[in-house]
């Protein structure tokens, strides 16, 4: 039979009393002896759940990468039909996405004006490891110097504790002159980059979060097309 003693120390100078445990030390080895099956059983119960959630993660992930390649081919059908109905239509599903609303800046529409394509891909590299992938191809314009930004997320769902990892193509601004000189005369270049701002998204380093909504902002937006309503587009 185990006994757990213990006093109350009296108040110290922060006026607070102390709990003091006075069992031996063979009473402490005994206790961790009698404690020991437990923690072995909750340590097994742990890995067990831990399991389990690895194997749920990657069948819903199995299941995704297999509908995603079923619909591939309806989705570039269904593109090339909304194209028909909706001029620019990648800029306008863009712009009309409630996911983006309040984020572009008048740079980001000055941009999303040249965007030819928007594209989702996912991959399955091994049993655990899927990843996923958006890219955005513009028209050679005068803002950026890339023609395509893309956002790359790899989740590696053996590591529950840090699953993803992210990498971006980066963005780069298109240094522009001032249009006006400053009062000493010189002209200064300035980088339009801390402008955008949907778009800013792409710029390296970008931390995973938000990488991982500019994967599912595209994702909707690929999946969904514009904004429109199909009726008034017809009647026009």
């Amino acid at each position: 039979k185990l006994q757990f003693l213990y006093f109350i120390a009296p108040a110290q100078e922060n006026n607070m009393a102390t709990v003091v445990d006075i069992r031996s030390e063979k009473e402490n080895a005994r206790r961790r002896e009698a404690l020991k099956p437990i923690e072995e059983k909750l340590l097994e119960i742990e890995n067990t759940n831990k399991a389990a959630e690895i194997e749920a993660t990657t069948r819903a992930f199995r299941i995704e990468l297999e509908f995603k390649e079923k619909r591939k081919a309806l989705l570039e059908e269904k593109n090339k039909l909304w194209a028909e109905l909706v001029p620019d239509l990648w800029p306008a599903a863009v712009l009309s996405s409630p996911m983006v609303a309040n984020r572009c800046t008048p740079k980001d529409e000055e941009l999303l004006a040249n965007l030819q394509k928007i594209s989702t891909e996912m991959v399955g590299k091994s049993d655990t490891v899927f990843v996923k992938k958006a890219i955005l191809t513009f028209k050679p314009n005068q803002l950026i110097k890339e023609t395509e930004l893309w956002v790359e997320v790899t989740f590696n769902l053996s590591d529950l504790e840090s699953p993803s990892t992210c990498k971006t193509s980066g963005i780069t601004a298109v240094q522009a002159l001032k249009k006006k000189a400053p009062q000493d005369g010189k002209k200064r270049k300035r980088t339009a980059t801390a402008d955008f701002g949907l778009m800013g998204l792409f710029k390296q380093g970008a931390d995973d979060e938000a990488c991982l909504e500019m994967l599912d902002i595209m994702e909707e937006i690929e999946l969904n097309g514009p904004a429109v309503d199909l009726e008034e587009s017809e009647e026009e």
